[in-house]
């Protein structure tokens, strides 16, 4: 049985780094690839860990909210959303969203850990709505990689 935390320790951390990464990715992201449903979609991305942060910045302390910083998986996480600005323009638009998408699930996967590792119901249940958008968003991702394949194949 997975153990709870008491409110919100290295938990909290993970999502917000995530967050606050996840947010600069997207907005890079948005202005630098040509594709309007990629720049529609990066942009909503960017919102929704916007809102995210500024929501944990109510439940918070503005300094924990600051000094979060991110432990093992999110770490790695974080990395990938470096790398990816480094490299956006080197991918085709389907690579660069399958890319993207299988790294969105395992960010997804974080943020349900979370809402089940924190025992306050407030901050879980908030988290567990901002995992249903994210996922919607993700499912969203998926759709467009489908459509981008289907283009690369007619293409050909």
């Amino acid at each position: 049985m997975e153990q709870t935390v008491p409110i919100f320790p290295d938990v909290v951390d993970d999502v917000i780094s995530l967050c606050r990464d996840g947010m600069a990715f997207y907005l890079y992201a948005a202005d630098n690839v040509d594709d309007y449903n990629l720049q529609r979609l990066f942009k909503a991305r960017a919102d929704m860990r916007s809102r995210l942060l500024q929501q944990l910045q109510r439940q918070l302390s503005a300094d924990s909210v600051q000094r979060a910083i991110a432990s093992g998986r999110a770490e790695q996480l974080q990395q990938w959303y470096r790398e990816a600005i480094e490299q956006i323009s080197s991918y085709d638009n389907f690579i660069f969203i399958e890319l993207l998408e299988r790294h969105e699930a395992q960010t997804l996967q974080l943020l349900k850990h979370a809402v089940k590792r924190i025992n306050d119901q407030q901050m879980s249940e908030y988290l567990a709505e901002m995992a249903a958008h994210m996922q919607m968003g993700h499912d969203r991702m998926h759709a467009l990689k489908s459509q981008f394949q289907f283009e690369q194949q007619v293409s050909l």
